[in-house]
């Protein structure tokens, strides 16, 4: 990738008018490979899928020039998804999802400068959050035909997230005290969660 933009080390974009000298361009790679194995025949369905995947970047003035993760780049995505038929109406399904957690930037330490505090970072994009993953369980459950009636209707049950996993959904970087000391806050959404739907197909 050519000409890729980022912005520039300690760029100062607070109300500035001329954002544009806050942003360097440089050069970008990506590459990976992905596997997938599916089952499409029978009672017993399935899918089996697998991404590997690096992106990064390398912009001359950002990163002391060495070459960066992307935000978004999530090395490992694994999902597997099974459904089996338990009669001619009802069928069992289950999710699993699998990925790497993408790349931040946060402070390493702080410093203070005539007595006000302020944080250093060592790299850009060098700190990895949490992986994410969860399992979903469901049941659906169809209408029985009705001759009268020109649309099929469907009843799911299930659960979200069985094994109420708390998956980072942002990191927050705050000061503790006048010393400078500072501390990391995840933020969750939501973890287990039951749900019903109807859904119908005519």
């Amino acid at each position: 990738m050519n000409n890729v933009i980022d912005y520039k080390d300690n760029a100062d974009l607070f109300l500035n008018p001329n954002i544009e000298t806050q942003v360097l361009s440089g050069n970008g790679q990506s590459y990976g490979a992905e596997f997938l194995l599916e089952k499409k025949t029978g009672n017993l369905k399935g899918r089996l899928s697998y991404t590997w995947s690096d992106t990064e970047k390398k912009i001359e003035g950002i990163n002391n020039n060495n070459a960066y993760p992307v935000t978004y780049n999530k090395q490992h995505n694994f999902s597997a998804n099974f459904s089996y038929q338990l009669t001619k109406r009802t069928r069992i399904a289950s999710v699993f999802k699998f990925t790497s957690g993408g790349f931040i930037t946060i402070p390493e330490g702080t410093f203070n400068y005539y007595g006000s505090s302020f944080n250093y970072y060592s790299s850009r994009n060098g700190y990895q959050l949490p992986s994410y993953h969860r399992m979903d369980i469901s049941v659906s459950v169809d209408v029985k035909r009705n001759t009268n009636r020109k649309w099929q209707g469907t009843w799911n049950y299930g659960i979200y997230d069985v094994y109420n996993r708390k998956n980072v959904f942002s990191l927050f970087i705050k000061q503790r005290n006048t010393l400078g000391d500072s501390e990391a806050t995840k933020m969750y959404l939501y973890g287990i969660s039951p749900y019903v739907s109807y859904s119908f197909k005519f």
